[in-house]
């Protein structure tokens, strides 16, 4: 399943401006996490394929062979260590 997933992520639609409003973060100096419920691998391929990888840190998607963890499996959970953000502290909360 992975494969596939890594093969639908080279070849998906970008979001409209998400390239640009990730570079841009990084240009005022926010950082930039992703947090996804596709494998990491998936995540990585988009990133790279539309040159972001230097972009974002940290990358947090779903473990190899957990296919429990999709939709609306919890993955916030495992970036809680990589951040000092919070869930209860997002804009619009």
């Amino acid at each position: 399943m992975t494969r596939e997933e890594i093969t639908a992520a080279c070849t998906a639609q970008p979001t409209p401006y998400g390239r640009e409003v990730i570079v841009a973060a990084r240009q005022t100096g926010r950082r930039v996490a992703i947090v996804s419920n596709n494998p990491t691998e998936s995540v990585h391929a988009y990133l790279t394929a539309r040159r972001l990888t230097s972009y974002v840190h940290p990358l947090v998607g779903r473990p190899e062979a957990a296919p429990e963890r999709m939709k609306p499996g919890p993955v916030l959970a495992r970036c809680g260590a990589a951040s000092p953000a919070r869930p209860s502290t997002a804009p619009g909360r």
